[in-house]
């Protein structure tokens, strides 16, 4: 399915959803010689906040700190295109914007990459991830978009049942971890959805299903050979 990938765009609606979903299957695509364009659904506000442990409160983080952290990561996987598509005003807010504006910068986006694989998150318990997602059924309409669409997951999923798995080695699942490891502001406890336990543990879990290491999980929207 991967072999005859050219150029991939990966939607992400936070920084750090890529590196949680994608940060295997962005490696292996980029050695093989594909561009991986990344479209980063906002920026972060300056001041945000966030539950790092079973505390349940929350906890105040810089969020120009988070931008610099995508970066880094970014850097790690070896990825070096990005855009933005709107400002932090809308950072967890997606929901409330016109399905309309989510899909005329998605759009925008397909339309200037050229992508023959697109990756979307999956419907999560986040808003925007809900959003991003059913704002990019609208886009991938035969008639606009025909390539292959696959939905990630990053630990919240609701009903995520993944019908491919991608395996990764060792040295791919490290330079996953180093990647999740650049996001300081965002890494909690061992038992936090986002922390380098239940990365590995994600990772080793999917493998299983592949009688391997490791791996990352996906859901095939659509799969197209063009």
């Amino acid at each position: 399915m991967l072999n005859h990938v050219k150029r991939a765009l990966v939607i992400e609606p936070h920084p750090d959803d890529l590196v949680i979903g994608c940060g295997g299957i962005t490696q292996k695509l980029i050695a093989q010689g594909a561009d991986v364009h990344c479209l980063l659904m906002s920026h972060v506000p300056p001041n945000y906040r966030k539950i790092y442990d079973d505390s349940g409160k929350y906890s105040e983080y810089d969020g120009n700190s988070r931008m610099l952290e995508a970066d880094k990561a970014a850097g790690i996987l070896g990825l070096s295109e990005r855009s933005i598509a709107f400002g932090h005003e809308w950072h967890h807010k997606l929901d409330a914007m016109p399905l309309s504006d989510l899909v005329s910068a998605m759009e925008a986006c397909v339309r200037e990459q050229e992508p023959d694989l697109v990756l979307v998150p999956e419907r999560s318990f986040n808003q925007d991830h809900i959003a991003v997602y059913e704002a990019f059924k609208v886009v991938m309409r035969p008639h606009f978009f025909r390539g292959t669409v696959l939905a990630y997951e990053t630990t919240m999923e609701r009903e995520f049942e993944p019908n491919v798995l991608v395996p990764l080695t060792d040295a791919q699942m490290a330079t996953k971890l180093e990647a999740c490891k650049a996001y300081k502001s965002q890494l909690g406890t061992p038992n936090h959805l986002f922390s380098l336990e239940t990365m590995e543990l994600a990772m080793r879990y999917r493998g299983r299903l592949l009688y391997t290491d490791g791996a990352e999980a996906f859901r095939l929207v659509r799969g197209a050979y063009l």
